[in-house]
Formats: structure tokens, C-alpha cells, sequence
């Protein structure tokens, strides 16, 4: 990115990655009690 902005004047010094809204938390909850037969965590 260093590089591809640098003709417009910006100095890049670190990019750092964001929260990324996703659906990861809903599937996961639906999911739970199959993933978690037969371990520690099943109910």
C-alpha cells in the first residue's frame, strides 16, 4: 500500500485490520450442538 499511495503524498506507517461484520456468530450458534457432541462442552 506504501507504494501505491506514495505518488499521491501519503507516508503509510501501519495498517492495522478492522472489525468485519459477518454472520460467523449466528451460524456458529446454530450450530453448536453438533459441533460440541461428544466433548467437554456438549449439553
Amino acid at each position: 500500500m506504501r507504494m501505491e499511495v506514495a505518488d499521491f503524498g501519503i507516508d503509510v506507517v501501519l495498517i492495522e485490520p478492522g472489525g468485519v461484520k459477518t454472520d460467523w456468530g449466528m451460524i456458529a450458534a446454530d450450530h453448536l450442538a453438533e459441533s460440541s457432541k461428544g466433548g467437554a462442552y456438549e449439553y
